[in-house]
C-alpha cells in the first residue's frame, strides 16, 4: 500500500525551521555549492585608453577589491565543506524536537568535513571531464577546419559539441536527486561518499514521483527567488551601467557592492530553506519506506491457528 507524501507539511516545516533558527543562515549561505550564489564578478569593459587614464590609487583600489573577492571565494569554499554537513545534521536534530545552537552546528559540520570534501572533489572531477571533452570537440573541429574542409570542420565540431553539452546537461539533471539524497545518506545515515551516492540513486529509483515533484517545487521557489533578487539589484545595476558607459567604469563594481550586501541575507535564507526542505523531504521518504515495509510484513503474515478444544 502506497503512503502519500506530505508536501504541504514539508514546505511549512522547512519555513518554520528557517525562520525560527536564523543562526542556520550562516551555514546556509556557505553550504555546498560554492560561496552562496556570489561566485564570479562583474566584467567591466575597459579599453586601453581608459586603463591608461587610471591613477595609482584607482589601480590599487581595483587590485585590492580583486584580492578581497578572491580571498572571500577561497574562504567560502572551505567553509562550505563544514557548513553543508552541519546544516543537514542540525535540521534533522531540530525536526526531531531537539534544541540546537551555532556551536553544535559547527561541531557537527566538522564531523562530516572529510566526506563533504571528497564529495566536492568527485563533482569537480566530473565537471573537469566534461570540460576536457568539450575542449577535445573544439580541437577536432579545428583540425578538420584547417586540414580538410572549413565547412565540414565547423559542422562536425558543432555536432560533437552539442552532443557533449546535451550529455552534460542530462548528467547534471540526473545528478540533482542523487546528490540531494546521497548527501543526506552520507550525513544522516553515516555513510561514506560512494555508498551514499549509490543509496541516493536507489531512493530516486524507488520513489521517482515524490523525488521529481520535490525538485520541481524547489526549482519553482528558486525562480521566484531569482525574480526577487533582480528587483533588489535593479537600482544598483542601473547605476553601474551608467558608470560603465561613462569615464568612471572602474567604479561600477563599487556601485553594485551595496546591492550584493543586501542580497546576502536573502541568499542565506533561501539556501537554508532549500537545504531544510530537502532534508525534511528525505526524512519523510525514509519514513514512508519504513511504513510500507511494515505494512507489507503485516499483510503477508499468516494468521495463527485457533487452539483446539
Amino acid at each position: 500500500m502506497s503512503v502519500p507524501f506530505p508536501y504541504k507539511r514539508v514546505i511549512k516545516r522547512a519555513w518554520e525551521i528557517t525562520w525560527k533558527h536564523k543562526y542556520l543562515w550562516f551555514f546556509g549561505f556557505f553550504s555546498y555549492g560554492g560561496s552562496g550564489g556570489c561566485n564570479g564578478g562583474f566584467n567591466m569593459p575597459m579599453d586601453q585608453s581608459s586603463m591608461g587614464s587610471l591613477n595609482e590609487f584607482e589601480i590599487a583600489l581595483m587590485i585590492g577589491v580583486g584580492a578581497l573577492v578572491l580571498l572571500f571565494a577561497i574562504t567560502a569554499l572551505i567553509l562550505s565543506w563544514v557548513c553543508t554537513g552541519g546544516l543537514v545534521d542540525r535540521v534533522r536534530h531540530i525536526a526531531a524536537g531537539n534544541s540546537s545552537s551555532f556551536g553544535e552546528t559547527w561541531q557537527a559540520g566538522k564531523t562530516y568535513f572529510g566526506r563533504i570534501f571528497r564529495l566536492w572533489l568527485l563533482v569537480l572531477a566530473l565537471v573537469l571531464c566534461f570540460m576536457l571533452l568539450i575542449g577535445l570537440c573544439v580541437g577536432i573541429g579545428a583540425a578538420l577546419y584547417f586540414t580538410i574542409n572549413e565547412v565540414l570542420g565547423i559542422v562536425i565540431g558543432a555536432l560533437i559539441g552539442l552532443m557533449v553539452m546535451f550529455a552534460f546537461m542530462a548528467t547534471m539533471v540526473l545528478l540533482m536527486p542523487i546528490m540531494a539524497w546521497g548527501l543526506r545518506f552520507i550525513v544522516l545515515e553515516d555513510m561514506q561518499v560512494i555508498p551514499g551516492l549509490k543509496a541516493g540513486w536507489g531512493l530516486t529509483k524507488r520513489k521517482p514521483g515524490p523525488t521529481v515533484l520535490n525538485i520541481l517545487i524547489m526549482i519553482g521557489f528558486g525562480m521566484g527567488f531569482a525574480v526577487a533578487s533582480m528587483i533588489v539589484l535593479c537600482p544598483f545595476m542601473i547605476g553601474a551601467i551608467a558608470l560603465m558607459v561613462g569615464t568612471q567604469s572602474y567604479l561600477s563594481f563599487l556601485v553594485m557592492l551595496p546591492g550584493m550586501v543586501l542580497l546576502f541575507p536573502l541568499i542565506a535564507g533561501f539556501k537554508t530553506y532549500s537545504s531544510s526542505f530537502y532534508t525534511l523531504a528525505f526524512m519523510e521518504l525514509r519514513n514512508i519506506e519504513h511504513l510500507e515495509v511494515e505494512q507489507t510484513v503485516i499483510a503477508t503474515e499468516q494468521p495463527l491457528p485457533e487452539p483446539v478444544g
